[in-house]
């Protein structure tokens, strides 16, 4: 009998977990979807432009633009420039391209924390992507500077702990 009720209360807390994260996800987006259009500064503007321009000559990299400090070649472009295939306004590109970078971010996470075997995944999930500061919320997850490496980082973990459970 108390094995059958600690299940229940396992059950129970793993659909909290998952509606929390939900929750999280649905709050940042509405909050995004009113931000970007008020907040829309030079740093992301420069990605979009870039975007347009990969997307323009159909590659995924260009000698007509001059990168500051990086190459980008495994970034945000790869993502919003095909949205500019699709869309015209360039907030709903921004804001398709938050939700793709969103959900590779929490794939990657839910793929480490498996390889983990890790219990209560969505809750870090949810932990991951609510805005603790200003600037976490602005660098991450408004700009998305830096969430194609923070996932690659995540997959690549995961794939290595995946790896080291097969030696023998």
């Amino acid at each position: 009998m108390r094995s059958f009720l600690q299940k229940e209360k396992d059950r129970i807390a793993a659909v909290c977990e998952w509606l929390f994260l939900a929750a999280v996800l649905g709050r940042l987006f509405w909050r995004l979807n009113t931000w970007l259009s008020l907040n829309l500064d030079s740093d992301m503007s420069g990605e979009m432009i870039l975007a347009r321009l990969l997307n323009r000559e159909g590659r995924i990299l260009t000698d007509r633009w001059y990168y500051s400090t990086e190459l980008r070649v495994l970034n945000t472009q790869l993502i919003f420039a095909p949205l500019f295939s699709l869309f015209q306004s360039w907030h709903t590109i921004q804001m398709t391209g938050c939700f793709f970078l969103v959900l590779i971010l929490l794939a990657s996470l839910l793929y480490l924390m498996r390889q983990l075997e890790t219990e209560h995944a969505p809750l870090f999930a949810a932990l991951l992507i609510c805005p603790f500061s200003y600037v976490h919320f602005y660098v991450c997850l408004a700009g998305n500077y830096y969430v194609p490496h923070i996932a690659i980082v995540f997959f690549t973990l995961g794939g290595l702990i995946c790896l080291l459970k097969k030696e023998p």
